[in-house]
């Protein structure tokens, strides 16, 4: 019993130790639901602002397309001009106007130049104007009116600086299309990149919170199942203190039973051997010779005698046995009392090793949530600002990607136009 005792003793202690742990972990829990519900209110707001950024980033598109189409009118009016001033140039540089002013005007043209040259330049002006009219190149128009006008080292030097400057920009324009290029595709890439992680991570953040509410739980399962069981072990301490007490009251009557019965039995035989009516044989020894039958009225009171003794010793003997019974089932229902403490406090202890362990693997989850809250947070924040800079970047490249080539065989055009009416003023003086 004192083994029992302090068997008991120490589990109660472990079982009071195991439960502030429990208490703890509970309290940490809550917490960690708390941090929880705060990441996904984050998370919910964030969403929000990507939507309202994303229909920003479509008015924006709606805006630039307008923008686009105001710039094409535009375009289409300027180059309306440029033709009619085209050709009000070409008026004032034909012969009739060339010839007037010669005779108006001194010195606004060389008199003296041959027909050969003035042919030369008309032809280098006509030409001239030709590309004027395929590019809408203020430039070429300029030059056309030079080469009709200036002296020819002047008109040589202009074209040489046109070239030379439409050849700059075209190199400017060919650097410029592939930074658009490779910018726009490194964009792509990451944003493509940044997507990708954003589905792992909200992949990973579910099956976490799929890990943490099963653990949770399985750990509210643990504590009822530890509860459960004290209240079994505290029941059937109950029930085994009451059947120790029946145990003791039984064996107490019976061994006071068999006491009485002795006593009485002494006095029988005491009094029956005075009277001379009780046969010493009834207590003779084993392989004693019996003694000569009694009379006849001595036989029957001897019977008598006898069988009341017969039967206080048949008592004495069923007492003695229940006793005996009493004491062996006492001692097997101890032993499996005992057994269920044993495994009672076994499986306390095993649930409570678990709840320990799913504790653990429930807050390295709670930590790998809240980490992959705060990626996934980054992870939006870096597509907003790859939204943005790629709306940037179409801003400012769409036009030229889109008219990269028109625009570099114009400038060609420009450039072979004037090497041809260099040429041509070459080979005329």
């Amino acid at each position: 019993q004192k083994a029992f005792d302090e068997l008991k003793a120490a589990k109660e202690a472990e079982i009071a130790s195991q439960t502030r742990q429990i208490d703890d972990k509970t309290t940490t829990l809550a917490d960690t639901k708390v941090h929880k519900d705060d990441s996904q209110k984050d998370l919910e707001q964030t969403e929000k602002t990507l939507a309202a950024d994303q229909g920003f980033l479509a008015d924006l598109e709606a805006d630039c397309s307008t923008a686009d189409k105001e710039h094409a009118e535009r375009v289409k009016e300027r180059n309306e001009e440029l033709m009619a001033i085209s050709q009000t140039l070409g008026i004032l540089t034909s012969d009739e106007a060339r010839a007037l002013f010669s005779s108006s005007i001194g010195g606004f043209v060389q008199v003296d130049q041959s027909s050969s040259q003035l042919a030369a330049r008309g032809k280098a002006a006509t030409l001239l104007r030709r590309a004027f009219s395929k590019t809408s190149s203020t430039a070429l128009l300029n030059l056309a009116v030079a080469v009709k006008l200036d002296a020819f080292v002047k008109v040589k030097k202009a074209m040489d600086d046109m070239i030379a400057e439409l050849k700059k920009e075209q190199k400017e324009e060919f650097d410029h299309r592939d930074h658009c290029q490779a910018n726009i595709n490194e964009n792509e890439d990451n944003t493509a990149e940044e997507k990708r992680t954003k589905s792992d991570l909200e992949s990973e953040i579910e099956q976490l919170e799929v890990q943490i509410e099963q653990l949770t739980d399985e750990i509210a399962s643990l504590n009822e199942q530890i509860d459960q069981t004290q209240v079994s072990v505290k029941r059937a301490g109950e029930d085994r203190g009451a059947a120790n007490r029946q145990y003791q009251a039984t064996v107490a009557d019976q061994r006071a039973t068999v006491k009485i019965l002795r006593f009485a039995l002494k006095k029988l035989e005491s009094f029956y051997k005075k009277a001379s009516l009780v046969s010493v044989s009834i207590h003779r020894a084993p392989g004693e010779a019996p003694e000569p039958a009694p009379e006849q009225g001595t036989r029957q009171q001897h019977g008598a005698a006898e069988g009341v003794m017969n039967m206080i010793e048949m008592i004495i003997a069923d007492a003695k046995r229940l006793e005996k019974e009493s004491i062996t089932d006492e001692a097997e229902a101890q032993a499996d009392y005992e057994k269920l403490l044993r495994d009672s406090f076994g499986a306390i202890a095993d649930a409570q090793r678990s709840i320990v362990d799913k504790t653990a693997t429930k807050a390295d989850a709670d930590s790998q949530l809240s980490s992959a809250k705060s990626d996934l947070k980054r992870t939006d924040e870096e597509l907003e600002e790859l939204a943005a800079t790629n709306a940037q970047l179409h801003g400012e490249c769409d036009y030229l990607l889109k008219n990269f080539a028109v625009r570099q065989q114009a400038r060609t055009e420009e450039i072979e136009s004037i090497e041809q009416a260099k040429a041509i003023l070459a080979g005329a003086k």
